[in-house]
């Protein structure tokens, strides 16, 4: 995608996340079509529905427009451990997350929500301060 598409800022889009096996099985290497992934209930007790094989391989933030799309998504390490989320297993909650520009930060479990929606998505027009 050429840069020029990025409309809010490389500074201001996320690109990639920390994910963890922690929450589902997860791989590098591909996905089975059609195939489904369950949580990890020895971590997660309570029962779930499968997710879609794209769990092994992706981590996604920002509204979910195939399952819940009026819901924002789960912010990073969000304690109900959806096998899609962002994760990362550091002290505090929340994961490092890369930005379009190559810079790296922390983002905490408790970021504003709609804020969260602003960094994940790259044309919303969303203006951002620093203080998230």
């Amino acid at each position: 995608m050429p840069v020029a598409r990025i409309s809010d800022g490389l500074s201001n889009t996320v690109f990639i996340g920390e994910r963890s096996s922690c929450l589902s099985n997860a791989t590098w290497v591909g996905v089975v079509p059609g195939a489904v992934t369950p949580p990890r209930l020895d971590l997660r007790p309570w029962p779930s529905e499968n997710n879609g094989a794209g769990c092994l391989v992706s981590a996604h933030s920002g509204p979910d427009t195939h399952d819940h799309p009026q819901v924002i998504i789960h912010a990073p390490n969000d304690p109900f451990g959806h096998t899609d989320e962002m994760w990362g297993e550091h002290g505090a909650p929340g994961c490092n997350v890369l930005f379009g520009d190559g810079s790296v930060r922390f983002i905490s479990t408790f970021i504003d929500p709609n804020v969260w929606v602003a960094l994940s998505t790259r044309d919303g027009y969303e203006v951002i301060n620093g203080d998230y």
